[in-house]
């Protein structure tokens, strides 16, 4: 049984067959596509129409479309690098720790 998503898919690309010619509603579908994370549904419908003489131009282009959709969502955002430290924080640190250290030595005797 289909869900509605697929429904909606299916309805989606029944339209874009009908307005083949337009691009409006290539675009509007890859945008759905996109939003849905289904580009490779997508592709594979594309890929299906390129097989087709006349409407092998514009499922080419489609397709490069969605390679650069698909690419665009693989790039990962930079991280930002961890703060550093001050060296205030480190001595204290150090020096707290030897302190520590000393303290226990001292303990022993």
């Amino acid at each position: 049984m289909e869900t509605p998503q697929e429904r909606s898919f299916d309805l989606l690309w029944r339209h874009v067959l009908e307005q083949w010619p337009d691009d409006a509603s290539h675009h509007a579908f890859l945008q759905v596509c996109q939003s849905e994370r289904r580009l490779a549904d997508a592709a594979a419908r594309y890929r299906g129409m390129a097989g087709h003489h006349a409407r092998r131009a514009v499922a080419e282009k489609q397709l490069h479309k969605i390679l650069v959709l698909a690419l665009s969502e693989m790039e990962t955002p930079q991280r930002t690098p961890p703060p550093r430290r001050s060296r205030l924080t480190v001595l204290s640190a150090f020096a707290f720790f030897g302190l520590a250290l000393v303290l226990g030595y001292l303990a022993l005797f």
